[in-house]
């Protein structure tokens, strides 16, 4: 059983500074890590603990995806269900995991694993479901697809769902919620541009980095900070964090193309750099604005 949320009408709209406003960036003490059997795509960190505990997917070399939990210590354990291409996109600190698995078909269905138990994320009647992030307290917010348009959805841990669309939007997806219930997510408008945003108190606030051609705001923290990547004109990729009111740049040295996927409440991130090495995973830790 579930209920549709009415759309809200409140809308904020965020203006900046031009390129001066970013003289300091989010520097942090920066660790890689390769998986072997890597293809083209990844890894990529995606989501993380308290304790700096990853979870993320990569690509093999015959395009199938998998799942991988990364340990503190910098031990890895991979994962498919069922063997099919899956993805963890999120864990909270009581080491409950959501993400995805493809069909044959390449329909997405959203998983919840807790210790041995694997339970499914659908949203009720959709053509198909992603479970993007959960918080400490076990909500969970993704994306399902209906009528061949993606909304986002918030569901809740009594297991009722909820739909979550940026208004006008042409798709919404809702990447992550903290132990407040603020919601970070990413939508496309109907230039097709698309924007990262904050859904809180009824309330959405647009996310537009400056100059950027398109924004995702991707994982939110407890207290507020927002993790994300733009893309240029050119089509790479940059990091940041929306922190205090503003954005600033996330700085991974000899880095090419950089995604920032995840941040615990600690403020350490993590994501993927390309370099001229290959493409890696990263954690990044100590971090703080210079």
């Amino acid at each position: 059983m579930y209920v549709l949320r009415p759309v809200a009408t409140a809308l904020v709209c965020i203006w900046f500074l031009g390129a001066s406003s970013f003289a300091q960036s989010y520097n942090c003490t920066i660790v890689s890590f390769p998986i072997a059997g890597s293809g083209s795509y990844g890894p990529v960190g995606e989501g993380m603990t308290a304790n700096d505990t990853i979870v993320g997917s990569y690509q093999d070399t015959a395009g199938s995806t998998h799942a991988f939990r990364r340990a503190p210590d910098g031990a890895l354990d991979t994962f498919q269900f069922r063997g099919e291409s899956t993805w963890f996109h999120d864990v909270n600190d009581g080491n409950v995991i959501v993400g995805e698995f493809q069909t044959s078909t390449g329909t997405p269905h959203g998983l919840e694993i807790q210790g041995n138990s694997i339970l499914a994320i659908n949203f009720p009647g959709a053509q198909s479901s992603i479970a993007y992030g959960i918080s400490d307290g076990g909500e969970i917010v993704g994306a399902y697809t209906q009528a061949n348009k993606q909304h986002g959805f918030v569901r809740t841990t009594s297991g009722q769902f909820t739909t979550l669309d940026y208004p006008g939007a042409l798709s919404t997806a809702a990447s992550d919620v903290n132990d407040a219930g603020t919601v970070a997510g990413f939508y496309t408008a109907p230039d097709l541009t698309g924007y990262g945003f904050i859904y809180a108190n009824d309330q959405f606030t647009n996310l537009a980095y400056p100059g950027a051609a398109d924004t995702v705001a991707d994982a939110i923290n407890d207290s507020g900070t927002i993790a994300g990547y733009y893309f240029d004109s050119s089509g790479a990729s940059h990091g940041f964090v929306y922190l205090n009111g503003a954005f600033v740049p996330v700085d991974v040295p000899l880095s090419t193309d950089v995604t920032v996927n995840g941040i615990n409440n600690k403020g350490n991130i993590t994501g993927m750099q390309t370099s001229s090495g290959g493409i890696y995973g990263f954690l990044g830790m100590s971090c703080g604005i210079q």
